[in-house]
């Protein structure tokens, strides 16, 4: 192993970890080929795309999260880096909300107006970097 990856946490996990991690990234490969491999040779009806698209875009979010979670129980609470690596896991599993609730939207063909759910947890989300910001000024000092 170089240097480089040597200084990664996720390279310092144990081999059950690592091949587990290596399946679930296969998982997610694989259902996005089968997803690209039906909407381009097989069309569906607009629904039917419209909620693959949906779950598609909420497990993206969902290994966002999940992987920033975990990269976060490598710091110790007074630690610095684990400060603004919390600022950053909560705008992702805002994202995950978002997506969420809007999926839930498109479920229940529910119209979307000017201000609904899914607009505030992604406004949370990406309000999140000025409180980085603010965090990584209050940390030098």
């Amino acid at each position: 192993m170089n240097k480089f990856l040597a200084g990664i946490p996720l390279f310092h996990r144990r081999r059950s970890t690592q091949i587990v991690m290596l399946v679930f990234s296969l998982l997610v490969l694989g259902i996005f080929a089968r997803v690209y491999w039906v909407y381009e040779f097989a069309p569906t009806p607009d629904y039917w795309n419209t909620l693959a698209q949906d779950f598609l875009t909420i497990l993206v979010a969902l290994a966002a999260a999940i992987t920033g979670t975990l990269l976060i129980r490598q710091f110790g609470p007074g630690e610095k880096p684990r400060r603004i690596w919390f600022w950053f896991i909560l705008g992702w599993w805002s994202w995950v909300l978002g997506e969420i609730s809007g999926a839930v939207y498109d479920i229940f063909k529910i119209a979307y107006g000017d201000l609904s759910v899914y607009d505030i947890f992604w406004t949370l989300g990406y309000l999140c970097p000025r409180v980085i910001r603010k965090a990584n000024t209050t940390i030098r000092r």
